[in-house]
């Protein structure tokens, strides 16, 4: 009798042990998976977040009034009313360019404590008035002083730019991300670096994976820049995805075989990419 339950225990075991020995051995098995496109999802730890608003806010509370930060505030507002601004007989009223110059010109006059602080300042003003607009919208009513605050920290044509890269449909850190880069990518690109480094990846990630209207080409270059920020994001993955999605399959392949950490997803890539091979287009 004993015999017989140990043969019956032992019948048992294997009906449950095989399938999950054949589902391991299965999951070794070579074969094809498609790059769709969907890119790897950035890291954004909430306690990073957390970290950087209390830094924002203490950068606010930090400022003080000079005629150096009113110089660059003055300058501020010229500029964007001369970005996007109103026309007559084609040409902008406010010279761009000129408009520019001017801010560049005060922003050189701040020190980095004071940068960080107007950084951190207007984006917080920017994205108060974008959640003001945002409330007058659901309650089906016209805000025509917070859109012109808008205009004002963000440029007369910020809806069409907001609707066209897909910033409409994007969070608080993007958006605070997205006003910081505008700015210092125009007046001082060095200054990125003031930008919390959780909110540039939030942004990066933003452009790569779901912006509207973006070319491939500039998803690339957001994508390099989050393998630059963090370090574990699978980037030649996520630039395979893009080129695969672009036709571009002998490119992709080049690239994801420079991944050092090849695992067995990105080898059942790699075949899908090889039968692809001379398919697509460079």
């Amino acid at each position: 009798m004993p015999s017989q339950v140990n043969r019956t225990e032992g019948a048992t075991i294997a009906a449950l042990v095989v399938p999950v020995i054949a589902a391991f051995v299965g999951l070794g098995a070579p074969r094809q998976a498609p790059l769709t496109g969907d890119l790897p999802v950035p890291r954004i730890p909430a306690a990073a977040v957390a970290r950087a608003e209390r830094e924002d806010l203490a950068r606010i509370a930090a400022m003080r009034d000079s005629p150096a930060l009113r110089r660059v505030d003055a300058r501020f507002g010229e500029w964007n009313a001369a970005d996007g601004g109103p026309r007559s007989g084609g040409q902008p009223v406010e010279d761009p360019a000129r408009a520019l110059a001017a801010l560049q010109s005060a922003w050189r006059t701040l020190d980095r404590r004071a940068r960080a602080g107007f950084l951190a300042d207007r984006a917080a003003r920017f994205c108060a008035v974008v959640e003001r607009l945002a409330r007058a919208q659901a309650e089906g009513r016209e805000d025509r002083e917070g859109l012109l605050q808008l205009r004002r920290l963000a440029g007369h044509d910020f809806e069409e730019r907001a609707q066209r890269t897909g910033l409409v449909e994007a969070g608080p850190l993007v958006l605070s991300a997205a006003f910081k880069m505008r700015l210092v990518l125009s007046v001082a690109p060095a200054d990125a670096a003031l930008i919390p480094r959780v909110a540039r990846i939030a942004l990066h990630g933003f452009i790569a994976a779901r912006a509207h209207d973006q070319s491939i080409a500039r998803r690339l270059q957001s994508v390099e820049e989050l393998g630059r920020l963090d370090r574990s994001y699978p980037v030649h993955l996520a630039a395979a995805s893009l080129l695969a999605l672009a036709g571009r399959y002998d490119e992709a392949a080049d690239r994801l075989a420079q991944d050092p950490r090849p695992t067995v997803r990105i080898r059942n890539h790699l075949l899908w990419l090889a039968a692809r091979q001379g398919v697509g287009h460079r």
